[in-house]
């Protein structure tokens, strides 16, 4: 066995966000690496750390708000679509979200790929839709594989 191993798994992960992961549960990315802080920003007297490390998850599926956006314009996301996070847009759920369709949107980092909203039911409709998880120009809710294929 290795005995150069730091993590046994890597998939969480302490890190200090280079943009995002002000709450648990929001996205966020270091450089080109995504992820979803489960924690959250330390709070040191009152105001949250920008240079504490947070433990973040970079690999899962999470439910995040995602714009249906792509190219530069609104359109509409498909399941299966990758899904980009674009730094320096704050996450709030509902009314703003750094992610979309968009690779064009300045530093845009790979984040994962839309599967939309879960069904759910007996097994003949349980499972991911195929087709528009996201309408053009819409903010919605979705299931995101987190991380690269």
């Amino acid at each position: 066995m290795a005995g150069n191993r730091t993590l046994i798994r890597g998939r969480q992960i302490p890190v200090v966000p280079t943009d995002g992961g002000v709450a648990a549960g929001d996205p966020c990315v270091l450089g080109q690496v995504p992820g979803v802080s489960l924690n959250g920003r330390t709070v040191v007297n009152g105001t949250p750390s920008s240079t504490a490390p947070q433990s973040v998850d970079t690999l899962g599926v999470y439910n995040l708000y995602v714009r249906g956006r792509k190219g530069g314009a609104n359109a509409a996301i498909a399941s299966g679509d990758p899904v980009y996070y674009t730094p320096g847009v704050a996450y709030a759920a509902g009314t703003t979200t750094p992610l979309s369709g968009d690779s064009t949107e300045t530093a845009a980092v790979l984040f994962g790929y839309a599967l939309g909203k879960q069904r759910t039911g007996d097994v003949n409709v349980a499972g991911y839709p195929g087709g528009t998880v996201v309408a053009s120009g819409a903010q919605t809710a979705i299931d995101i594989r987190v991380g690269a294929i």
